[in-house]
């Protein structure tokens, strides 16, 4: 049974078990990959073993992605579905809020019910134009969203 050395510095057997600088315990194999099997849902890719071994070095060396750079397919689509899940979070959770303006009983309370459906229209709104800049519009989003296709989260 043989050891190797993980990248945080610990002492691992053939199993694999790394530790990092904070003491979690983790299999190398799964620290591996940005989205750990999201490339796409049954694992297929288009792409060049040598484009993700080399996208992955970048994601490794914590290299910051830009919208326009190369990219695995699966990880545009991945960023595309949790920009735009908590985009459309922001925008629904503003809904009852909404409802509530009219019932307000003071001028005051009306008040900060609209700055709070502002921001969140307005957070919403920041994140769909993050999303566009990866090549999806605001109205293929929204249609996705309407017709079931696209998830929020209403926590």
């Amino acid at each position: 049974m043989g050891s190797s050395l993980c990248e945080g510095g610990s002492l691992a057997a053939d199993t694999e078990i790394c530790e990092d600088e904070f003491g979690v315990q983790d299999d190398k194999e799964s620290t591996k990959m940005y989205a750990q099997g999201l490339i796409n849902a049954d694992g297929k890719t288009e792409e060049t073993p040598e484009f993700l071994a080399a996208f992955q070095a970048r994601i490794d060396a914590e290299e910051k992605i830009e919208p326009n750079d190369p990219m695995p397919e699966g990880y545009r689509k991945t960023l595309i579905r949790q920009i735009g899940q908590h985009a459309h979070s922001e925008i629904v959770g503003m809904l009852p809020e909404g409802n509530w303006i009219t019932r307000a009983p003071t001028l005051r309370r009306k008040a900060a019910l609209l700055a709070k459906v502002q921001d969140e229209g307005g957070h919403g709104l920041y994140l769909y134009a993050a999303a566009e800049t990866l090549g999806v519009s605001r109205e293929q989003m929204t249609e996705e969203l309407l017709a079931g296709k696209a998830k929020y989260s209403s926590i």
